[in-house]
C-alpha cells in the first residue's frame, strides 16, 4: 500500500513538472500528504505484522548479560531472595531430581545461560530450555508470554508451571516439575507474615497436585497482553 502511494506521489510529481499551468503548490502539498499517509499505514501493517508472528511464537532465545565472567550464578525462588543451591547437602535427593530435568545454570563468555526440562505429571515434555534456546509443545500448554529475558507458561489447567526470570547474575525461577515416572517437586515462593521465603513441595504417587498455586507474573490472554508485565 505505502509503494502504490509513493509511485502515485512520483506520477503526480513529474505531471506537475511538465505541466507548469496548474497550480504547483497545491499539488505538491498533496504530493506530500500522500508519501506521509503511504508511510504511515505501511509501518502500521509493519507493526501488525511483527506483532502477529510474535504471538504465533512458541520458540525463542533468552537475551542476558552476567556482571562479572568468573561469576557463580544461582537460583533464586521467584523474588523471595532465597537461593536454592543444588550444592548444598541437605538437597541433595532435589539435586538428583532436578538433575533428570536438566536444571543447569552457567556463564559462558559472559552470558548468563540456563537449561531445564518441564514435564508433565505423565512425563510427557512440556517446555525445554537448551542454554536460554526455549521451545514450547504447543499440545500441552493453554498460554504462554515472555520477554527477551523472562517466560511464563500456563497449562492446560490455567496453572504456571514455569516461569523464568534471567537477572544479571541469577535466575528468578518458579515451576512444577515432574520426572518421567511422574514424580514431582513445586520451586515456588511464598509469603508469610509478611515476607517471601522459597518453598518445595514433593509431590508423588496420591499427592500429584501441589497445594500451593505460582502467582503470573504476565498479563493473559498473550495474544492482548504480549510481554506485559501485571503491576504490582
Amino acid at each position: 500500500m505505502g509503494y502504490s502511494l509513493i509511485i502515485i506521489g512520483l506520477i503526480l510529481g513529474f505531471t506537475n513538472w511538465f505541466k507548469p499551468e496548474k497550480p504547483k503548490l497545491v499539488l505538491n502539498i498533496i504530493i506530500i500528504l500522500l508519501l506521509i499517509v503511504g508511510a504511515m499505514i505501511e509501518a502500521l501493517n509493519i507493526w501488525r505484522q511483527n506483532k502477529n508472528t510474535a504471538n504465533l511464537k512458541f520458540s525463542g532465545t533468552f537475551s542476558s548479560k552476567a556482571e562479572k565472567r568468573d561469576v557463580n550464578p544461582k537460583f533464586e525462588f521467584g523474588n523471595s531472595g532465597a537461593i536454592l543451591e543444588l550444592s548444598n547437602l541437605q538437597l541433595e535427593p532435589l539435586a538428583g531430581f532436578l538433575e533428570e530435568n536438566n536444571l543447569t545454570l552457567s556463564v559462558d563468555s559472559g552470558r548468563l545461560e540456563v537449561s531445564t526440562l518441564v514435564r508433565d505429571a505423565d512425563g510427557r515434555i512440556i517446555a525445554q530450555i537448551v542454554k536460554n534456546d526455549w521451545k514450547l509443545n504447543t499440545n500441552k500448554i493453554f498460554d504462554r508470554n515472555y520477554q527477551k529475558d523472562a517466560l511464563e507458561v500456563i497449562n492446560e489447567r490455567g496453572e504456571v508451571v514455569l516461569q523464568i526470570k534471567l537477572i544479571r547474575n541469577k535466575v528468578s525461577l518458579q515451576g512444577l516439575f515432574y520426572d518421567s515416572k511422574g514424580n514431582g517437586i513445586l520451586v515456588a515462593e511464598r509469603e508469610r507474615n509478611g515476607e517471601m521465603y522459597g518453598f518445595i513441595e514433593i509431590l508423588g504417587p496420591g499427592h500429584l497436585r501441589p497445594s500451593y498455586s505460582i502467582k503470573p507474573i504476565f498479563e493473559y490472554p498473550s495474544d492482548q497482553h504480549l510481554g506485559k508485565l501485571i503491576k504490582e
